[in-house]
């Protein structure tokens, strides 16, 4: 049905969080899903209680909305059929929580660091510009630059930050533009 709970890895040590294992009870079929979804619409408060025990394990929180408990085993459900979130992703969310929890967003917003003779494309007013990465700095119009932010300035005649002109943070500004 769906996920008896969620346990970490305790056999692997690492500075980076452990990527949970969840627990199947039973995997659902993809021609199962419609009928559970639907058979969940009609369920009292209490039937999504006792379903939420059985299927995420626990108590569901107290003064939980009768909404919240048919979104939350639903997902348990789809989850079932189509698989959870990969390692990378999970890594890459709880590096945001951690750091939201810390107080900044600074290390989960990085600049994305690109190797040398990476190309980066920006469309600005009608007109595509290119720069190359480099050691040490970046070529735009022949001319080498140390910072991204010199580049955007020169483009737009206005202060930008150039890694998020350029589409580099990682907080989902752009980050398109490499390639």
């Amino acid at each position: 049905m769906g996920s008896a709970g969620i346990m970490s890895n305790p056999s692997k040590k690492s500075s980076t969080p452990s990527v949970p294992t969840l627990r199947r009870v039973a995997v659902l079929e993809a021609t199962d899903l419609p009928a559970k979804l639907a058979h969940l619409s009609g369920l009292s408060l209490d039937d999504l209680k006792s379903a939420w025990t059985k299927i995420i394990g626990g108590s569901p929180p107290k003064n939980t909305r009768r909404e919240y408990l048919l979104r939350a085993i639903a997902h348990e459900f789809q989850v079932g059929v189509h698989g959870g979130i990969g390692k990378t992703l999970y890594r890459a969310l709880m590096k945001v929580a951690d750091a939201k929890a810390g107080g900044g967003l600074e290390a989960a917003t990085q600049t994305r660091s690109l190797k040398a003779g990476a190309r980066i494309y920006r469309e600005w007013r009608g007109a595509v510009h290119e720069v190359e990465v480099i050691d040490g700095g970046y070529r735009f119009q022949g001319v080498v630059f140390k910072s991204l932010s010199v580049i955007a300035r020169q483009i737009t005649g206005t202060r930008w930050s150039g890694p998020a002109f350029f589409g580099l943070k990682n907080n989902g500004e752009r980050g398109r533009n490499a390639l």
